[in-house]
C-alpha cells in the first residue's frame, strides 16, 4: 500500500497533570490530508478555548506524510495555540524532516516549541 492511501485518523485527549497542570495530548496517524485535519482541528480548537490546558503534545510518529496546505494549516493551530494561552509545545516524530519543518513553522510565534525523539522525554519537559 502506497503511505498516500494510509487511512488519515487525529485523536486527542486531556490528560490531567501534576500540579494543575493539563496536557492537550493529540495523535496523529496515517497520510493527513487538509479536509480531515482541518475539521479535527476546528473541533480541538474549541476544547483549547474552552478547557485552556497548559501544554500541548503533539505525537507524529506514525504520520507516513501530508498532503498540499498541511504546514499553512499547522502554522494557523499553533498561532491558535499561541493565542490560547498554550506556551509549551512538545513533538514526537521520528522523521528529521518533519521535526525540523515543525521548528521552522512555530519560527516568530511566542511558544517554546521542541521536537523529541520519545514520549517519555517529551512528557519530562512539559512537565519540568
Amino acid at each position: 500500500m502506497h503511505h498516500t492511501q494510509l487511512p488519515s485518523t487525529v485523536q486527542s485527549c486531556l490528560q490531567p497533570g501534576a500540579g494543575n497542570r493539563d496536557l492537550l495530548r493529540v495523535h496523529f496517524q496515517g497520510f493527513i490530508d487538509y479536509a480531515i485535519l482541518a475539521e479535527r482541528l476546528e473541533q480541538l480548537a474549541g476544547r483549547v478555548e474552552q478547557l485552556t490546558p497548559d501544554a500541548l503534545l503533539c505525537d507524529l510518529r506514525s504520520v507516513s506524510g501530508y498532503g498540499p496546505g498541511i504546514p499553512d494549516l499547522a502554522r494557523e493551530w499553533l498561532m491558535l495555540v499561541c493565542r490560547a494561552g498554550i506556551r509549551r509545545v512538545a513533538l514526537v516524530a521520528t522523521s528529521s524532516v518533519l521535526r525540523t519543518h515543525a521548528l521552522l513553522l512555530a519560527r516568530d510565534l511566542d511558544l517554546d516549541l521542541r521536537c523529541f525523539l520519545g514520549e517519555s522525554e517529551a512528557q519530562r519537559w512539559l512537565s519540568s
